[in-house]
């Protein structure tokens, strides 16, 4: 069962960030994180532009923009990046969080999944099965909204490979008069995604530079292109479109889940 909680705050597992000096950005500490590969909503054309068929600009290469006021499935990557292990085990990441932009809404869980990249997906990264352990929650904190999933620590011998690199969830979109990218330019928002590893390292992804959202204590900022997502201008003569696909909500623990003041989205 899903589970949504209206809050100003978020919990914070009791871990420290690494704390990372960087570049001043309005406010927000912006760096060079250690990443190979950012956070983002990724299409590859070599595999039908999936799992994320939708949100482009229409540009030649490029996935169609989502249809304005519809109902959309969404695969967030967040891809393992520390090298390192934390208490001999591999230093994975155990919490995401998706913030989404004003506008979208109505956001639904989905589920923490694994990456396949083999010839059945062209050598493309796309999600694979559910990963045990793994819960999701929507609550709202400073006006946003946000989906959260937390799970385990990957345990030895496993590795990177073995935690969650895929997260879903399902939102609607706006309804702009003109076709609009999300990206925190031109008076809009655009997601941004937090990521917790269990060392307490914390990766802040932005949509640009126009709009940086408020990091957690001691994260790691840096520009994620591929969070924009482009929305066409809304049709009031057509119905809204309500995708077929979807991901089945991840089931969520019982507990629960204490807050703390760190957090402001």
């Amino acid at each position: 069962m899903t589970r949504r909680t209206t809050d100003t705050t978020i919990r914070r597992h009791g871990r420290r960030g690494l704390l990372v000096g960087g570049l001043a950005l309005a406010g927000v500490a912006v760096a060079a994180a250690p990443a190979f590969a950012h956070a983002s909503f990724p299409g590859y054309a070599a595999n039908g532009f999936l799992p994320n068929t939708a949100g482009g600009t229409g540009a030649a290469g490029s996935t169609p923009p989502y249809t304005a006021g519809a109902t959309v499935t969404a695969y967030v990557r967040a891809a393992g990046e520390q090298s390192g292990d934390f208490n001999g085990n591999p230093d994975t990441t155990v919490e995401v969080r998706a913030v989404v932009p004003a506008g979208w809404t109505d956001p639904t869980c989905g589920q923490a999944l694994l990456q396949v990249k083999d010839g059945s997906t062209n050598n493309t990264n796309q999600p694979g099965a559910a990963v045990a352990g793994w819960s999701c929650e929507v609550i709202t904190t400073q006006g946003h909204q946000v989906v959260r999933w937390w799970g385990p620590q990957v345990q030895a011998p496993g590795t990177q490979a073995d935690g969650a690199q895929f997260f879903s969830f399902s939102v609607t979109t706006p309804k702009p008069t003109v076709q609009t990218s999300y990206d925190g330019t031109n008076g809009t928002e655009g997601f941004i995604v937090d990521q917790f590893y269990a060392s307490g390292a914390v990766s802040h992804w932005i949509p640009s530079e126009g709009y940086t959202g408020s990091a957690p204590p001691g994260a790691v900022t840096e520009v994620a292109a591929g969070l924009v997502r482009t929305v066409a201008a809304f049709d009031p003569s057509t119905t809204t479109t309500v995708s077929p696909t979807t991901t089945a909500p991840a089931t969520v623990a019982a507990e629960t889940v204490t807050v703390s003041p760190s957090f402001t989205g």
